[in-house]
């Protein structure tokens, strides 16, 4: 029934129902990994250019398939067709990422709602693939070195805080160009990050967490800066970051408040977190209406 269908009436739902059930068909018979997945490769780059809603729960099995990355969504688990796991390219890596940064987005937006556990082993696969940004690409230093300039000298006085309230202070980050930058520009960085971020503040609640599992949260919400990105989220996320990284000064280890040295580094980590929401509040202003909502 489908086949015919498929082939004379190539809509989207009949194309991804016909090709599912070949899935699943393979499947039940532990045989969709046959000829070394190219039936596997074939349907995720093929679900990857369908609509989202109608996809979505069948290019998640395809990752579990491929990959070995369980998922449980809405309701549905992925199915173990006992695959052979494969290591993920960096052109999978690029498919995924935007499929993952749907799912992520669609609906709550992911500061109310983040990622759950699964989904994050996807990303963390996913950002693993590619190299640090920061290495070997001059644009990304140079973005580096305006960032951490700004962060460490620029002063908070009337007329930056009239600039920043007006909409008018700019940093002018440029924007790199490398294979892998779509990981940043589909959102990735910036999603790995909050999802560190949240766990952090879940178990600080009910014991000491440690303030180094913030540098890793710290190395993805800049990264998602400094490959040009500069989102509002992102740098709200910053700020607070470097909030908890001063609350934890101070309430765990309020005996860095005796050295002056120390005192000053606290400080810093204060004025970098101002710095950020004023700079999260300037982007605020100069975003139009549609980006704001």
């Amino acid at each position: 029934f489908y086949f015919p269908h498929a082939m004379i009436i190539p809509k989207p739902e009949i194309i991804n129902d016909f090709l599912s059930i070949c899935h699943v068909e393979l499947g039940i018979f532990q045989m969709c990994s046959c000829l070394n997945g190219i039936f596997l490769k074939y349907l995720q780059h093929k679900f990857s250019t369908l609509d989202f809603d109608i996809s979505s729960k069948d290019f998640f099995q395809i990752i579990h398939c491929r990959f070995g990355l369980a998922v449980s969504i809405d309701g549905f688990e992925t199915f173990d067709h006992k695959c052979r796991i494969r290591k993920m390219t960096e052109d999978d890596a690029l498919e995924l990422s935007k499929f993952v940064s749907i799912y992520c987005f669609r609906g709550k937006h992911p500061v109310i709602s983040p990622p759950r556990n699964d989904i994050k082993s996807i990303i963390d696969k996913i950002v693993d693939v590619f190299p640090d940004p920061r290495i070997n690409n001059s644009v990304v230093q140079k973005n580096k070195f305006k960032m951490e300039t700004f962060l460490a000298n620029t002063d908070i006085n009337l007329q930056f805080v009239i600039d920043i309230f007006e909409g008018k202070y700019e940093i002018n980050f440029e924007k790199p160009e490398f294979r892998g930058i779509q990981i940043a520009e589909n959102g990735l960085y910036y999603i790995e990050g909050l999802i560190g971020l949240h766990f952090f503040n879940v178990r600080k609640r009910t014991m000491q967490s440690r303030a180094a599992e913030l540098e890793y949260v710290l190395t993805m919400l800049e990264n998602d800066v400094l490959c040009g990105c500069n989102r509002f989220e992102t740098w709200v996320a910053l700020g607070q970051t470097y909030s908890f990284l001063v609350e934890d000064d101070l309430v765990w280890t309020a005996d860095k408040l005796n050295s002056v040295e120390r005192k000053l580094t606290t400080a810093l980590s204060q004025k970098k977190a101002l710095l950020c929401y004023f700079i999260a509040i300037n982007l605020h202003l100069k975003s139009s209406d549609e980006e704001k909502q």
